[in-house]
């Protein structure tokens, strides 16, 4: 394995690590942690994490040592946390904090990434000051995995955000989806009243590893300086890939009223975060050209052989 320096990431085969690992894999030795899919990446090592408890991972970390420790694994899905909240809880709150009693005893820097769900979404641009105020299960274990990850690992650094990029053969991202249906010539729909502050993938990565190397510890808002409409990101995508605007259809989030309760806008205020990076984190349409080059240089393609 060389010299080189040793990262593990947590949740493995999700769309961010494995990201995470195609970026960093010529610096870093990079290893997954596996839960129930078992993948072979060929730019990373792969282990199966044991049952959730801080021993076990201690002895799987020690086994490795590594000198990061990034925690992607988490369940997302809205609805599906609602309905299996005993999941939602094992998985984002109690892996998270054994994992970040590990990384303390250790005394391994560890990341864990958060999400913009953490509040009602009545005003745009939250800090890392407003109160939190979950709205549904998924954000209410996001909130706990917050509380209990600094109460164990001071020296975490938390990472609130909302990520786009490529995804796998066996979980298409958010983008491939959109692109997708465009390609194929058929409407897609798209919330014209839900806002967010996306950013890149490698936009994301490489703002955390400068933080990390600055020193950064707490929580820190790290998203694209640009809040638009879930419409309007559809539109730029659209118009960036050469694909049919006029496939995009708006809609409102009231129009699906079966959608569990979630914030109608989950934008978030990054200041924080460009104060100690000295430096922007982008607007959307330069993430999505830097997206489309990525796909011209055959980056997604790794990706869906998995």
């Amino acid at each position: 394995m060389g010299t080189q320096k040793r990262l593990f990431l947590a949740g493995g085969s999700g769309l961010l690590a494995l990201n995470w690992a195609l970026l960093c894999h010529e610096k870093w030795n990079v290893f997954l942690g596996l839960h129930n899919r078992i993948i072979s990446p060929p730019f990373a090592f792969t282990v199966h994490l044991p049952q959730a408890t801080t021993q076990g991972l201690i002895n799987t970390l020690s086994e490795i040592s590594p000198h990061l420790v990034v925690n992607t694994a988490a369940a997302t899905n809205v609805e599906y946390c609602e309905l299996h909240p005993e999941i939602a809880l094992e998985v984002n709150v109690v892996f998270a904090e054994h994992l970040a009693s590990a990384c303390n005893y250790l005394m391994i820097p560890l990341v864990h990434l958060s999400t913009d769900h953490l509040f009602d979404g009545f005003l745009p641009f939250a800090t890392e000051d407003n109160a939190l105020h979950p709205l549904n299960v998924y954000a209410q274990t996001k909130a706990e995995a917050e509380s209990r990850v600094l109460n164990v690992c001071p020296n975490a650094l938390v990472i609130r955000t909302n990520f786009y990029g490529w995804g796998t053969s066996y979980r298409y991202s958010s983008t491939d989806k959109i692109i997708q249906k465009l390609q194929d010539g058929n409407v897609y729909t798209a919330f014209h009243d839900v806002y967010f502050t996306p950013i890149l993938i490698s936009d994301l990565v490489s703002a955390i590893h400068h933080l990390l190397e600055l020193g950064a510890k707490g929580i820190f808002h790290v998203v694209g300086d640009q809040r638009l409409s879930k419409y309007d990101f559809c539109l730029l995508l659209a118009n960036t890939f050469c694909l049919q605007q006029s496939l995009v259809q708006p809609i409102s989030i009231h129009d699906v009223p079966s959608l569990v309760p979630r914030p109608k806008d989950m934008s978030l205020c990054n200041l924080k975060a460009t104060q100690w990076l000295n430096r922007s984190l982008g607007l959307v349409v330069e993430g999505l050209v830097r997206l489309r080059d990525q796909s011209a240089q055959g980056y997604p393609k790794v990706l869906q052989h998995l």
